[in-house]
Formats: C-alpha cells, sequence, structure tokens
C-alpha cells in the first residue's frame, strides 16, 4: 500500500541551528536540561576522539548566547594526558535539584590518549589505564562553580540517571556491568545497590514518593523502596510481540507524568508504549 505524505516546509525564523565550531573533537550532545533560572543546560560529549574530555554548557534563549561553564577533566582532575579512559560524556545524567543546582555523572565512549580503540573490558580497574569511575558533578549557577562530589561508580560509567530531589539522592545504571548505584548528595557516599541486567537499560525515573523504577533484560519493571532498601522485580511487563518474549526489551527512555504519578516510556524492541 502507497502512502501520499505532505511535506511541510518549517519556517527559517521557527527553526534555528548552530554549530560550535570551537570544538572540533567533540561530536555528540545527549542531556538537555532547563535550569531554574530558565537556561538551557548541556554537555558537549566526545564518542571515539582519543583523550578528549566533556565540556560543560549553557544556553540562554533569551539573548541567544552560549556559556561554557567548566572542563569535567579540570574539575575532576582526571586529565586525559594521565593515560586513563577520559570523562568523554555526560550522557544521559542531568538533573536540576529543588535548590537550582545541576548534577551530572561522567561516561566512557573515547579510547585514552595514543589509542583508537576503545577496551572497556580489557582494561576494567586497570589503574593505569582503566576508567576512575562515573564522577558526580554538581554546577551551582548562583556561585558559578562547578565541583566534583565523589565517584557515582567506581571503575564505571554512568549511561543513565535520575534524582529523588527531596532526599537528594542520584541513582545511576552502571556500564559496562549494569549496577544500580546510589549516591548520596549530602553524604558524598556510593552504594552499589547490585546488578539489575546485561544489556544495560537506558530509561530509569524516580516518582514523587521516592521509589526509583527501571527494567530488567526480559522487560520486567524493577523498583526500588527507598526506605526499605529493596529492589524487587515487578510483575510488569513491558509489551513486545508474543514471538520474542520480552528478551531484550528493557526500557530505553522513560519521563514521568507532570504531576509525577505516572511513567511513560519504550522499550528497546517493543511494539507498543507503557
Amino acid at each position: 500500500m502507497s502512502m501520499s505524505v505532505e511535506h511541510k516546509v518549517v519556517s527559517p525564523r521557527l527553526l534555528h541551528a548552530r554549530v560550535l565550531k570551537e570544538f572540533p573533537t567533540h561530536d555528540a550532545i545527549y542531556s538537555l536540561v532547563r535550569g531554574k533560572d530558565q537556561r538551557i543546560y548541556f554537555a558537549l560529549c566526545a564518542e571515539v576522539q582519543s583523550s578528549v574530555t566533556a565540556k560543560l554548557f549553557a544556553y540562554s534563549p533569551s539573548t541567544g548566547r552560549y556559556e561554557q561553564l567548566a572542563d569535567i577533566g579540570e574539575v575532576t582532575g582526571d586529565r586525559p594526558e594521565n593515560g586513563m579512559l577520559p570523562h568523554s560524556k555526560i550522557h544521559l545524567s542531568m538533573e536540576v535539584g529543588n535548590d537550582g543546582k545541576l548534577y551530572c555523572a561522567t561516561h566512557i565512549t573515547a579510547p585514552p590518549v595514543g589509542e583508537t580503540f576503545l577496551a572497556v573490558y580489557e582494561n576494567f580497574r586497570d589503574p593505569r589505564r582503566g576508567y576512575p569511575g562515573a564522577k558526580i558533578i554538581m554546577y551551582d549557577p548562583e556561585s558559578r562553580r562547578a565541583e566534583c562530589l565523589g565517584n557515582g561508580a567506581p571503575y564505571e560509567g554512568c549511561r543513565v540517571m535520575t534524582m529523588d530531589k527531596d532526599r537528594e539522592l542520584l541513582y545511576l545504571v552502571s556500564y559496562p556491568r549494569s549496577h544500580l548505584f546510589r549516591f548520596d548528595i549530602r553524604k558524598r557516599v556510593t552504594t552499589d545497590l547490585g546488578r539489575i541486567s546485561n544489556d544495560n537499560p537506558m530509561g530509569i525515573v524516580c516518582d514523587r514518593r521516592g521509589f526509583v523504577y527501571t527494567t530488567d533484560d526480559d522487560g520486567y519493571m524493577l523498583r526500588y523502596h527507598p526506605d526499605k532498601g529493596e529492589l524487587e522485580r515487578l510483575s510488569v511487563q513491558l509489551p513486545d510481540a508474543h514471538w520474542r518474549g520480552g528478551r531484550g526489551n528493557y526500557v530505553r527512555r522513560m519521563i514521568l507524568s507532570p504531576d509525577g504519578s505516572a511513567a511513560w516510556g519504550f522499550g528497546a524492541k517493543s511494539v507498543a508504549s507503557v
């Protein structure tokens, strides 16, 4: 069956594109959040360029100006020239707290200086060529200061993160081991809550009660209870084609409804929304 599609031209007055030409070694942007100051925060990332560290930026819609806030290598002290895997990304891991402060977790993709291949497993826990871990970065718009709060996932990167804003807790899914980590901002303490998958889900949310939701490899919802400290597998499974049985249909993205009472998202291979 053929379909006719009507193409409409978007007015250039409504759509604007800008290229930050000063940073040719950075080739990706993942996280994007609006701060309480109405500025848009994002990070320039590197997929494959060796020894490149992510850079934190802010964009002001009212003025149309960009501002570089921090170089992640400088904030963490983990400089590329030290030979270890660099903090080349801030993946899907930006959150704004109730106090307006921005929180980020670092991630890995780019190889170390002088190399062209990312050997995550081969260099795991290697004190010279491995990854120090997903560092938690805080940026305070009032003081205009960026600070490294600690290690959110030792020896691993962070692909996705959510926040319990009332308790000031960050929840990270690590890569490559797919563990769920909790970082206490007040105490600056990291807790490993256990392994949740093999495929590394990239969707996670925290509801208004502080319950954290993500999925395992079979598409079953996982729920972490903040008061009991328990991670449980629920009977709810993401919809999938009957002949696939849900294998590999982990949650790909998740967001909360405006009132925080429900979660929306989609799976990696799903045939319907959740």
